[in-house]
């Protein structure tokens, strides 16, 4: 069954129920008092599709995030509403999902991790509507017109993550661990085609981990035979965070290289501990941006501090961006959202990304990516109980060239 919920500001009491990658089990809603309350006029309504892997994680943020939208005076005063739709890994119910959030009046789809982009996007294109701020899996989000992505993505992610590897490492031989699914059965040819390649290396080992898998420890040591200088994992927060604690156990000392977007502060904490020496992780957004403080501090009131992480803060930015674009629109309409997202070339989301120009079509994968306009990525450590930002930023494909 699918999972649907109504988010605004004053309708309280909506209970999450959070588990797998979350910690949390409390009730995320929050009381959006003062300016909240003042809130007039018509709904502006959007929709957000999630894949169930990350739901734990997007959903709250979703919610914290129009809610803090919400008690800051909405947009020009009306509330910002979202419908939600949990797709549970089908493309159908994808495009269900897609096709619910425009009945009950969407001006935008924004915020999506979508894995099947190829049957949600065409219900979009069909109807006029923008997919802002999406999650970049596959070839529809990279080439579909309605899609407007702030980040790389996938292709960003493990690309970055390769490039700082290449670059900031000096690595030689790398392998890679991924997610066994259809995207992630792309990445391998990807990064040896795209980015070791044109730096003149070729790719190592790469193993394919089932979701859900609970025994790990044969892909772990087929990925690290011959002990390579560097692993790549692109695996959800559970696999990653069992991935990196049994290669060590497993005696692996090289470099181990992380996505950002699935691991918050509290996560490491209690999971990697003792485990993070040669750990680096990579994220699409930088930690240092303006309203980075503000995201985890909502979070944390709405008790979901553990699902503060990059992916989640993906989806704040998006629905704060999305609020203040709409804003400046005379009416705002499907058409007239598109319209000035296909308008933008200077859009500036703080210092979490470079200014983004989604008039010009992006570099990556040697332009056959046209819709992915941000693929830069940003590397840390865990040091001293936080994460911090190390080296330049990563830019695997010369899109700040």
């Amino acid at each position: 069954m699918r999972k649907i919920h109504r988010f605004a500001a004053l309708s309280v009491g909506v209970a999450i129920a959070v588990t797998g990658c979350s910690d949390s089990d409390s009730d995320s809603s929050s009381d959006s008092s003062g300016s909240a309350a003042e809130l007039t006029g018509e709904p502006v309504v959007i929709t957000t599709t999630i894949d169930d892997p990350v739901y734990d994680i997007n959903s709250p943020a979703l919610k914290v995030a129009v809610d803090d939208v919400n008690a800051n005076g909405g947009i020009n005063g009306r509330p910002l509403q979202s419908e939600e739709c949990n797709n549970n890994n089908d493309a159908n119910t994808s495009a269900q999902c897609v096709r619910d959030g425009l009945a009950a009046g969407a001006v935008a789809d924004v915020g999506s991790a979508d894995n099947f982009g190829s049957a949600s996007l065409p219900v979009l294109e069909s109807a006029g509507v923008a997919r802002f701020g999406n999650q970049p899996y596959n070839q529809a989000d990279f080439t579909s017109p309605a899609s407007y992505p702030i980040v790389g993505g996938g292709l960003g992610g493990i690309s970055g993550q390769a490039t700082f590897a290449v670059e900031e490492l000096d690595a030689q031989d790398i392998s890679v661990a991924y997610l066994d699914v259809a995207a992630g059965q792309t990445l391998p040819p990807l990064l040896n085609a795209a980015v070791l390649q044109p730096r003149g290396l070729e790719l190592g080992t790469s193993v394919g981990i089932p979701i859900g898998a609970a025994d790990i420890s044969a892909q772990v040591a087929a990925s690290t035979e011959g002990d390579p200088d560097a692993v790549l994992l692109a695996l959800t927060q559970d696999l990653a965070a069992k991935y990196i604690r049994t290669a060590r156990q497993q005696g692996y000392e090289g470099a181990i290289v992380a996505p950002a977007a699935v691991f918050s502060l509290p996560v490491i904490d209690e999971q990697l501990q003792g485990v993070t020496d040669d750990l680096y992780f990579i994220g699409g957004v930088s930690q240092e941006a303006d309203d980075f403080d503000d995201f985890q501090a909502a979070m944390k009131d709405a008790g979901e501090e553990a699902a503060a992480n990059e992916a989640a803060y993906t989806v704040w930015l998006a629905v704060h961006e999305f609020a203040e674009i709409a804003a400046g629109l005379p009416e705002i309409t499907p058409e007239a959202f598109a319209t000035a997202l296909s308008q933008t070339t200077d859009l500036d989301t703080g210092g979490a990304t470079p200014p983004l120009d989604f008039t010009t079509p992006g570099v990556a994968l040697g332009g056959q990516a046209p819709r992915v306009f941000n693929s830069t990525s940003y590397g840390l450590i865990y040091e001293d109980g936080e994460l911090k930002q190390t080296g330049d930023v990563i830019d695997p494909f010369g899109q700040l060239s």
